[in-house]
């Protein structure tokens, strides 16, 4: 595992240093390890055929934390479940799969440990994969498999660039079954840091570790720092990083951290599972709502695809290719040829952005997200952008309309009526979107569906307008 070796460093140097605290059960790095090394795997005595993964269905738990370092840190390949998922994305996942075994909490292996005793934890070999992990698809759920060498690239440079070190401890409010959160937990281990967790959303309990004085980094996607920031009745004094992912981090939520951890450093990155990071800076004020940052650390962006022979030329729109040693091996399942792709030494997921004159990158949006309305190309994030800059927490979706193909319309959150009109908001959009990219219609919900990661579901928003749900208020 990409943190294996540095994990049993530290559990010899630091031995009571807490690794990992959830929900206030502590697990110190030198028990971490004894209890990884002793933990009885399905298989443990096989040691000339291969292993299929085995999948890991335990949620934010100590007890994930031990089976994931015993599970990739003696040299098997984890996939990591979602246990919110509807049971058919589940079953379809583990078809695609076929682990030698699924551990969840009523089927926890017994810590009798190996027949010859505790085994080995180790990095291994860089190029064998010791990760399956899901992203979803235009069409299913996806298992990208990344290698051990991919995620210690990954860590060595962003350590660096983010700054965690030995001693800190980092709050990470998302499930540990989403890509940015297992990352932040893998840094933790890696850096000598301690990762803060909740076995399920506290917002409440997360603001009195920030406000407390307990957690000197916060690592979070937008959506979750929004509702931190607009919960908070105190100062977050011991807070020295927010790093953002996810996400593009919009205004509200940089000023209400600036705010609560005036002395912070913030930032917000981009990349996808697939590809880990591709481009990050340091939040400020002003800049374009698509703006993300330069290249990171070992990563070069193009835009447009290399059989073309050279990048689009400064503020050009295209797909955007990178190419990086930390970006994943493929998929081991669900591969719908529409995200993940390579050409030679490049990789994309099918996002479509530019570079600008100073090279920084701006993202428009993923491909898979596209909505064509009336024969126009529009993308969600270009609308969202716009009502957030206004105070509005929304979405951008694409309704079924047999005239246009789709009608743009919005759907704001908030704890009751917004206090804009449908006819303000989209006057505030027409006055810098183009005529087409302006929603026909406005609705708002006191909260909406999230898919994998955290993220806004768009198809159960559109799905929910569609069958009337009475949670969905067309808005006047």
């Amino acid at each position: 595992m990409p943190f294996v070796d540095r994990l049993v460093d530290w559990a010899g140097r630091v031995p009571d240093r807490d690794a990992v605290v959830i929900d206030g059960q502590r697990l110190s790095y030198a028990e971490l390890c004894r209890r990884a090394a002793c933990l009885r795997l399905p298989g443990d005595g096989n040691r000339s055929g291969p292993h299929r993964p085995v999948a890991l269905e335990l949620g934010n738990t100590i007890d994930f934390v031990v089976a994931f370092t015993a599970v990739v840190g003696r040299g098997r390949t984890a996939a990591v479940l979602d246990p919110a998922w509807p049971a058919p994305v589940r079953a379809a996942a583990l078809e695609g799969l076929e682990p030698d075994c699924v551990i969840t909490h009523g089927a926890m292996p017994g810590p009798e440990g190996p027949a010859d005793g505790a085994a080995e934890l180790a990095d291994g070999d860089p190029g064998r994969v010791f990760l399956c992990g899901f992203t979803s698809g235009t069409t299913r759920m996806k298992a990208f498999a990344r290698t051990v060498g991919s995620w210690q690239l990954s860590l060595q440079r962003s350590t660096a660039y983010f700054g965690t070190g030995a001693g800190d401890r980092v709050l990470v409010p998302g499930p540990l079954s989403a890509s940015l959160s297992l990352y932040a937990l893998a840094e933790c281990l890696y850096a000598g840091a301690t990762f803060c967790g909740r076995s399920t959303p506290d917002t409440a309990a997360a603001l009195g570790l920030l406000s407390g004085g307990a957690v000197t980094h916060l690592v979070a996607v937008p959506s979750q720092l929004r509702m931190l920031g607009l919960r908070a009745v105190a100062p977050w004094p011991s807070v020295r990083t927010v790093v953002a992912g996810g996400a593009k981090l919009g205004g509200t939520e940089t000023d209400a951290i600036r705010r609560l951890a005036p002395g912070a450093a913030v930032y917000e990155y981009y990349g996808a599972s697939e590809l880990s990071f591709v481009a990050a800076r340091p939040a400020a004020a002003g800049s374009g709502p698509q703006l993300v940052g330069r290249p990171f650390p070992g990563v070069e962006v193009r835009i447009g695809s290399p059989q073309e022979g050279g990048s689009a030329a400064a503020g050009v729109p295209g797909t955007i290719w990178v190419r990086s040693d930390m970006a994943c091996r493929g998929y081991l399942a669900g591969d719908d040829g529409l995200s993940f792709r390579r050409e030679g030494g490049w990789a994309t997921v099918g996002d479509y952005g530019w570079l600008d004159e100073d090279g920084q990158l701006h993202v428009a949006g993923r491909t898979s997200d596209l909505i064509v309305t009336g024969g126009f190309n529009v993308y969600p994030h270009e609308i969202e952008d716009v009502l957030r800059s206004h105070g509005c927490d929304a979405a951008a979706i694409g309704l079924p309309d047999g005239l246009r193909g789709h009608c743009l319309a919005a759907v704001i959150r908030s704890d009751g009526p917004p206090a804009l009109s449908a006819g303000t908001l989209r006057s505030l959009c027409a006055r810098e979107l183009a005529p087409y990219k302006v929603p026909r219609r406005f609705y708002w919900v006191r909260e909406w569906a999230h898919g994998h990661a955290g993220k806004t579901s768009r198809p159960a928003l559109v799905r929910a307008i569609e069958a009337g749900d009475s949670n969905v208020h067309l808005l006047g």
